[in-house]
C-alpha cells in the first residue's frame, strides 16, 4: 500500500514540476465517495490510454472505458474485454478543449464532465481519481460551484481573481495524497465542466493570471463566505494565525443579501445537555447572548467554548447570533452564512451593483494589498 501512495506522490509531483510553466494543478476528484468502479466516456475530441506510463489505446467522441479496482490493481476495460491490469491509468487528452464524462458505476446514472487528462490509482480498494487540469480552465468549475445565482461582473470578476489566488497559494496542500487540492469545501468546491456560462468564461478571462499579495509580496490566503451577516471576522477568531490584510471590520454592503439573516430553535433542555458535556457541570440556566457582537467564545460554568464548535455541533449558518428562551426552546436569531472572514460573496454582489470595479471590491475585504499578474508578480515593485 506504502508503495503505491509513493508512486502516485511521485508521479503527481514530478509531473507537476515538468507543467509549472503551462499552470497545471491536480484537483482530487470524489474523494469523499468509495468509488470502485467508473465508465469514462469522451464528451468531445479523443483522448488516449497510458497504463504504467505506456499508450495501450486510443478512443474517441461516445466511445467509452471501464476502469475498476481489485486487490489494489486496475483493470482498463473497452468494448468488454480487458484491455490491462496496472497500477496506474492516465486518461491523456490529445487536445485542448477537450472533455470527458465520469459515471460512477455503483451510484446511479449520473455524469460528471470535466476537461484535462485524468489520473487513476487505487487504495485500499478504493478509486483514486486525480483531475490534471490548466488552471484557468479549473477556475471555471469551481465558480461554478461557488457563485451560486450571483452574476454581476465585476463580482464574477473579484470572485475569479479571489479563486486563482486560493488556488496559487494553496499548491500542494494535499501533497501527501497525491494532489494539490480536492475538489470539495476543504479546499474549494469543484465541479468540472458542468453548465459553464459565458459571464464565467469572461469573468475569467477578463481577470486573467491576476493575483492578490500583501505588503511582504507573499500570495494572501484570500478566503471567502457566503454572507458576513454586515460584520467580518478576523482570521485569529476562526484559526490559528492572524493575518493583517483579515481584521474583522464593519461591512455594510451584506446587509441586503439574502442570506443576510437566520433563525434556529433548539430545545433548551437538549443545549443545556450538550453545555453540560462541554463543561463537565450541571447546567441550570442558559446565558443568554443578547447584543449582535462578534466574540470567539461561548462562555459557561467559567469554561470558554469555542463559537466555532457550537456552529459545527448544531450545524448553525454562522456563529453570529443573539438567544432567547420561548417556553421550552431556545431561540438563535442570526446574521450572515459561513465563517465571516475575507471576501462575502453576496457583499462583494452588492458592491458591484453599486458600480464599484473588481479592485475595489478585494481591497475593501483584504486591507492593505496589491494584485498583480501573478507570472510577474515577485519581481514588481510592491505598490499600494
Amino acid at each position: 500500500m506504502k508503495t503505491i501512495n509513493s508512486l502516485l506522490i511521485f508521479f503527481s509531483v514530478f509531473a507537476f514540476s515538468l507543467n509549472a510553466a503551462a499552470n497545471i494543478v491536480f484537483i482530487g476528484i470524489m474523494e469523499n465517495k468509495k468509488v470502485e468502479s467508473v465508465s469514462i466516456t469522451v464528451e468531445a475530441g479523443n483522448y488516449e490510454v497510458l497504463t504504467n506510463g505506456k499508450k495501450v489505446l486510443e478512443f474517441e467522441q461516445g466511445e467509452e472505458i471501464i476502469v475498476l479496482t481489485y486487490k489494489n490493481q486496475l483493470k482498463l476495460i473497452a468494448a468488454d474485454t480487458i484491455i490491462s491490469k496496472s497500477f496506474v491509468i492516465k486518461i491523456k487528452t490529445r487536445h485542448e478543449n477537450n472533455f470527458f464524462s465520469l459515471r460512477l458505476l455503483n451510484m446511479g446514472k449520473v455524469k460528471h464532465r470535466y476537461e484535462g487528462d485524468l489520473l487513476v490509482t487505487s487504495n485500499n480498494n478504493k478509486l483514486k481519481l486525480i483531475n490534471i487540469i490548466n488552471v484557468e480552465n479549473y477556475l471555471k468549475g469551481v465558480m461554478r460551484a461557488e457563485i451560486g445565482k450571483m452574476s454581476q461582473p465585476e463580482f464574477l470578476k473579484a470572485m475569479a481573481t479571489v479563486s486563482r489566488t486560493y488556488t496559487m497559494r494553496n499548491m500542494y496542500r494535499h501533497a501527501k495524497d497525491g494532489f494539490d487540492l480536492c475538489d470539495a469545501v476543504h479546499c474549494q468546491v469543484y465541479y468540472g465542466e458542468r453548465d459553464i456560462n459565458d459571464h464565467i468564461r469572461k469573468a475569467i478571462k477578463e481577470s486573467r493570471n491576476k493575483v492578490i499579495y500583501d505588503k511582504d509580496g507573499k500570495l494572501v490566503n484570500a478566503v471567502f463566505h457566503s454572507n458576513s451577516g454586515g460584520h467580518t471576522v478576523g482570521s485569529e477568531d476562526v484559526w490559528s494565525g492572524k493575518f493583517h490584510y483579515l481584521p474583522a471590520k464593519p461591512d455594510p454592503y451584506s446587509t441586503a443579501g439574502s442570506q443576510y439573516s437566520w433563525r434556529k430553535e433548539i430545545p433548551l433542555d437538549k443545549f443545556k445537555n450538550y453545555l453540560e458535556g462541554k463543561t463537565g457541570q450541571e447546567v441550570t440556566q442558559v446565558d443568554l447572548c443578547k447584543d449582535y457582537v462578534r466574540q470567539k467564545y461561548y462562555y459557561c460554568n467559567n469554561t470558554a467554548i469555542p463559537l466555532k464548535e457550537i456552529r459545527q455541533d448544531w450545524k448553525l449558518r454562522s456563529t453570529y447570533f443573539v438567544m432567547e428562551e420561548d417556553g421550552d426552546a431556545l431561540v438563535l436569531h442570526g446574521r450572515g452564512y459561513g465563517h465571516g472572514v475575507g471576501l462575502s460573496q453576496e457583499g462583494a454582489n452588492r458592491m458591484a451593483q453599486l458600480g464599484k470595479n473588481f479592485e475595489d471590491i478585494i481591497k475593501f475585504y483584504y486591507e492593505g494589498v496589491g494584485i498583480r499578474d501573478y507570472k510577474s508578480w515577485k519581481s514588481l515593485a510592491r505598490q499600494f
